[in-house]
């Protein structure tokens, strides 16, 4: 049962990883990388699953995010309940003409193997963007 719901869990990071990128154009986009090389002026590593440990969170928009203060916030699937339950929520403080954002911070730590859904919130706390990850062990 278990394998049967990462499998479908898996398949909806598929699905969502190929609805992000044929309409990024139309919404901000929420991904993940290993990390920012502002040598090279780009994402190494970039993947929708990862070891345990600290990630980057990138979001690209195709216009102006207009935000000041606004989260990061990862929910942990439960396998018990098929829920998904708050795990972690990261404050972060940008410029209202950002339309490229590199999330990076020690907080923003995937310490346990598992699917996490991950939010970019508004101060409010209403969605502006979201992605699936997948963490597994070492």
């Amino acid at each position: 049962m278990k394998k049967s719901i990462f499998l479908v869990l898996l398949a909806l990071v598929g699905v969502s990883y190929f609805y992000s990128n044929a309409y990024c154009q139309s919404k901000p986009l929420l991904y993940f990388c290993e990390r920012y090389d502002k040598t090279l002026g780009k994402e190494v590593g970039q993947s929708s699953t990862f070891s345990t440990g600290r990630l980057t969170v990138m979001v690209k928009s195709p216009r102006e995010l207009n935000l000041t203060d606004c989260y990061i916030q990862l929910d942990k699937y439960n396998t018990n309940t098929e829920e998904f339950k708050f795990y972690k929520k990261i404050k972060f403080t940008l410029t209202r003409d950002m339309d490229y954002v590199i999330f990076k911070d020690d907080e923003l730590s995937f310490d346990d193997r598992g699917v996490y859904r991950v939010y970019l919130l508004d101060s409010y706390g209403e969605t502006i963007t979201a992605s699936v990850i997948i963490i597994r062990g070492y």
